[in-house]
C-alpha cells in the first residue's frame, strides 16, 4: 500500500478506507470494474455499428 501511495495510485482517503474495511472496499472496486467493462463494451459495439453503416 505504501508503494501505491508513493506513486500516486492510491490517495490517503482510499488507504484509510482499505484499512477500515478491506472487504467492502474491494467489493466496491469490483463493482466499479464491472461498470467500466460494460461502458467499454457498449462503446465498442457503437463503434462497430458506425463502421458497419
Amino acid at each position: 500500500m505504501a508503494m501505491a501511495l508513493s506513486v500516486g495510485l492510491l490517495n490517503a482517503t482510499s488507504a484509510r478506507a482499505i484499512a477500515r474495511d478491506p472487504k467492502s472496499f474491494l467489493a466496491a472496486m469490483h463493482e466499479l470494474q464491472d461498470l467500466v467493462e460494460t461502458i467499454v463494451s457498449d462503446r465498442q459495439e457503437e463503434a462497430s455499428a458506425i463502421t458497419a453503416a
